[in-house]
Parts: structure tokens; sequence; C-alpha cells
């Protein structure tokens, strides 16, 4: 019988890559997260090609936009897909489980873009995200998860995403679990991008019954990310709790990208953050739109400023 693995690394974007380089011939994938993560700046060449010497800073840098990545490597449905890879690869159904409160945010936080950038004269492209309630808001973001990156999300809390799961993965043999420790309540403080509503930690997913479910899926490979280092090498946190537990099921851990340093990964986490404040403020300085379509003097203003801000950033 081939040994069940769990693979841990810092950054939630390791996580496909680990599973591409794992050669494993996987049927499904379940992503559980506290985000949507599908910031597509950090796929974009010029970003790439940038950090291409610094592998650990490109992955931190996409962490915003992990679930881009795994559309790039996994799925042939989708906008990104499409306009960023070249050749087709095996097409493997991708599913996010996403507390609802979690979707809601999202799509309140599109909506605060668009108007950020455009005040009352919200352009006829992005009038769709107005005017909605916030179910139907939610909804518009499943559908646009699917448009872009083909993933389609679950959500979770306050509903119990287990039978949907359940039901997606009846004619799996291979399906990898994909595990972002912030999706947890209980790991609020153990996690690099912890979610709060208001300040406080959000109603996320249950511990407890995401392991029963691994108990009785037994998917060979887990992938588990952006925990503290703090916490993996603390024997009385819930990450050690959740790697114990996954051991005394037969998984065999190895770690993919770790970095030592919490404050350094957490810097990195932060990073396309802080790239994109710097390069909305770069552009309203040159009465540019993020949000226009591309012309020649907005591709070489962005061009411009990832030099800008990467210049003496890459640790070669």
């Amino acid at each position: 019988m081939t040994q069940k693995k769990v693979i841990v690394s810092s950054f939630h974007t390791s996580s496909p890559y680990a599973i591409k380089e794992s050669g494993i011939d996987l049927d499904a994938i379940v992503s559980f997260d506290s985000h949507i993560d599908d910031m597509a700046l950090g796929i974009r060449s010029e970003i790439v090609d940038a950090l291409q010497d610094d592998r650990v800073m490109l992955h931190g840098f996409q962490r915003a936009g992990a679930h881009v990545v795994f559309s790039l490597l996994f799925s042939n449905h989708g906008l990104y897909p499409a306009n960023f890879r070249k050749q087709k690869v095996k097409s493997v159904p991708t599913f996010l489980i996403n507390p609802k409160a979690v979707v809601e945010d999202h799509f309140v936080k599109k909506q605060f873009m668009i108007q950020a950038e455009y005040g009352d004269q919200i352009p006829e492209q992005y009038a769709s995200f107005f005017n909605k309630s916030n179910e139907e808001g939610i909804k518009s973001i499943i559908r646009s998860a699917v448009d872009l990156m083909g993933i389609k999300i679950i959500p979770s809390p306050p509903a119990d995403p287990i039978k949907k799961i359940r039901k997606v993965l009846e004619n799996s043999k291979t399906p990898v679990f994909d595990i972002d420790v912030d999706y947890f309540t209980v790991m609020h403080d153990e996690c690099f991008t912890p979610r709060t509503r208001d300040g406080k930690p959000m109603d996320l997913g249950n511990l407890d019954r995401i392991l029963k479910l691994i108990r009785k899926v037994q998917p060979p490979l887990i992938t588990m990310s952006e925990a503290k280092m703090k916490a993996l090498n603390n024997p009385n946190s819930k990450t050690s709790f959740l790697l114990d537990s996954l051991k005394n099921m037969g998984y065999e851990r190895e770690d993919f990208i770790l970095v030592e340093d919490d404050e350094y990964a957490q810097h990195l986490c932060d990073l396309p953050y802080e790239f994109e404040k710097g390069y909305h403020e770069y552009f309203k300085k040159l009465e540019l739109s993020i949000l226009d379509e591309n012309a020649m003097e907005k591709q070489k203003a962005f061009t411009d400023f990832v030099k800008s801000f990467f210049k003496d950033k890459v640790q070669v």
C-alpha cells in the first residue's frame, strides 16, 4: 500500500506545486480555506520574472493567488488558464470550501475596490456588482470562481459542508485534501492570515469535523499550509494536534517549503497587499485605472512599478 502523506508548507501557494511534484494521479481536489485566493497579480509574467531567482519569495507573494495557481496547474476551465497558460493539462475537479461569511466579504471587497476606483461613475461592465442582495452577491462570487478559475466554491459555516463534499467525491478514487489552517477557528492565533470581522475571530471551520471526514475518505495525500513555525514546533498547539491526528491515521509528514523565521514569512504573506496598495497609488499618480482594458501605457507603467518595487528585495 502506498504511504499516505501530509505535505507541510509555510505558504498556501506551495501546496499546488507540492501536489504536482508528488506525481500523484489525483482525480479531485478539496481545498479548505478562509480566503478566496484569486489575486492574479502573482502570476503575471513581470512578477514571476522578477522573482524567478527567489522561489520562497515568489511562493509568499503568490499566496494571495493560491487558487489561481491551483487553476493553472489542474484546470482547463476558466479565464485564467485560457489567458495565462499555453497548453492543456489533466483537468482535475477542484472544490473550494469557504465559510459563507468569507464569500460574502469577498463580494463586498469587490464592490469597495470598484467604488474606490470609479466613485459614482461605475462603468457598465462592473454594474453587475451593485444593486444586489448579499445572497445574490454570494452567488455571483461562486459563479465568478468557476468562470475565472474553473473552481467550485462550497460555502461552509453556518452550513455543514461535509455532506456536499461526500457527494462530489462519490466517484473519486484518489482525492487530495488541501488545508490552509486559517480555515479553522481554533487556529486563529497559529496562522499568518487569520480571518476577523470587527476585530474578532470569525466563525469558521470545525477541526474535529474535518478530521472525521479525513478518517472516512482517507485521501492519499493532504497538503497543509500557512501555520506559523511557532505553532509547528509547539507540541501543545492545535497545529500539532492536527498533525498528530493525521500521524495516528497513518500519514507520514513531509516538508516542502518551510520558512523558519515567522516574522519573515509574515512579511512575504503581506507583500502582495503592499504591492497592490503601491501600484494603486502609482497608477493614480499617472492618472491610469487598474481596471481599464490593457493598454501599452498601462503595461509600461506596471512593468516599471514591478522593477521599482522588487529592487533589492530578491534574495539570490
